[in-house]
């Protein structure tokens, strides 16, 4: 009679002996938790480098070109552009020589 409880126990998908006959059952899984952290933690460095990339390229967006802190170009004279320069300043008055 204990032969057949086993059998409708088995059946119906519960184990009734609970010691592990399999030395390497206990090892899988162990080496399934090992690969699924590792996984994971792979997987939430990815997560936090799309985020930075994401919020890099929308800063990108937002700030277009700053110029802050460059030194603007001087534009340097020409001759002539000094010439009528100096002309203008001595028929304004500006300029004493």
């Amino acid at each position: 009679m204990s032969d057949e409880t086993t059998d409708e126990s088995n059946a119906q998908g519960t184990e009734t002996n609970t010691t592990v006959t399999d030395d390497k059952k206990p090892s899988d899984v162990d080496n399934v938790k090992k690969d699924y952290e590792a996984l994971k933690a792979i997987n939430d460095k990815m997560d936090s480098e799309l985020l930075r990339a994401e919020q890099l390229k929308a800063k990108i967006r937002q700030g277009g070109k700053a110029d802050a802190g460059q030194k603007p170009e001087v534009k340097e004279e020409t001759p002539k552009e000094y010439n009528a320069r100096i002309e203008k300043e001595i028929s304004e008055g500006k300029h004493n020589d």
